[in-house]
Order: structure tokens, then sequence, then C-alpha cells
């Protein structure tokens, strides 16, 4: 019976030595000057000096008023505003076909935008009205779409 060979691990292989590199200046023994430095008629970027402290106007300096106080969202004096049914709001636009209801506070007053479909598909029309109340501004902006509706047949 023939004896089984011992198992022998291959050598690593040669590390890998990349060659002096061989250039025509080398070779020759010419090796060149560095070049020399190049120099723009330019004088350097001055140096950036810290902002000055920037001081802003006080809103009523600028004759604004300031925003959140009592006064400003209270409604012009001797003016009581109606409660308004929002849900009888919703049924007329939704009856009306108004896309888009939107309702700002302007200062003291409230505008309300909404828009409605015309005849030409892909169209709408605006509707847009201001008053000191929700209320007002809403019943103002529902009479012109009823008017615009009526203009439209």
């Amino acid at each position: 019976m023939p004896q089984a060979q011992p198992f022998h691990l291959p050598s690593a292989p040669p590390q890998f030595r990349p060659a002096a590199p061989t250039s025509a200046g080398l070779a020759t023994g010419n090796i060149p000057a560095p070049a020399a430095p190049k120099f723009r008629a330019q004088a350097p970027d001055p140096v950036p000096q810290p902002p000055s402290r920037i001081i802003l106007p006080t809103p009523e300096s600028l004759g604004i008023g300031v925003r959140g106080t009592a006064a400003a969202n209270l409604p012009a004096a001797g003016h009581v505003a109606t409660p308004l049914d929002w849900n009888q709001t919703h049924q007329r636009l939704k009856d009306l076909g108004a896309v888009g209801f939107h309702l700002d506070r302007v200062g003291a007053q409230v505008r309300v935008t909404f828009w409605l479909p015309t005849a030409e598909p892909g169209r709408t029309q605006l509707v847009e009205s201001t008053a000191v109340s929700e209320s007002e501004a809403v019943s103002a902006a529902l009479h012109q779409a009823h008017s615009f509706r009526l203009a439209s047949r």
C-alpha cells in the first residue's frame, strides 16, 4: 500500500517590488531644475472685517402695530358681529361647488377667498371679500358668488 504523502502548504508568492523609475533625465544623469515659481501682479485679497452690528427698527417706528394685542383683534368701535353658522356656510359653499376656501386675518379685518368653477372646464372664478368680522366677510363673499352664478346662467 502506498504511503500517504504529507500535506505541504505552498510557499507564499514573492512580494512585488516595483522597479525604480527610469526617466530620460535619470538615465542620462541630467536632472532638470525645478520650475521657477510664478508670480501674478495682483494684490492679495483683503482680510474681511467682521460685519458691524445691525440694529433693526422696532415695528412701532415703522408704523406697524404690535400683533397679538387684544385691541388689534377687536372689531371697529360700535360694531357688533353676528355669530356665523359654519355648518350652513359649508353647505352653501358645497352647493355652489366652491373650491379652495381660505380665511385670512389682515390687521383688524377678515378676508375670505374661494373659487367657483365656471362653464369653461378647468377655469375658476375668484370670489373675495374683506370686512371687519368673519360673518360679514363670508356673507358678502357668498352674495358675490350667488350674483356670479346668476350672471353666468
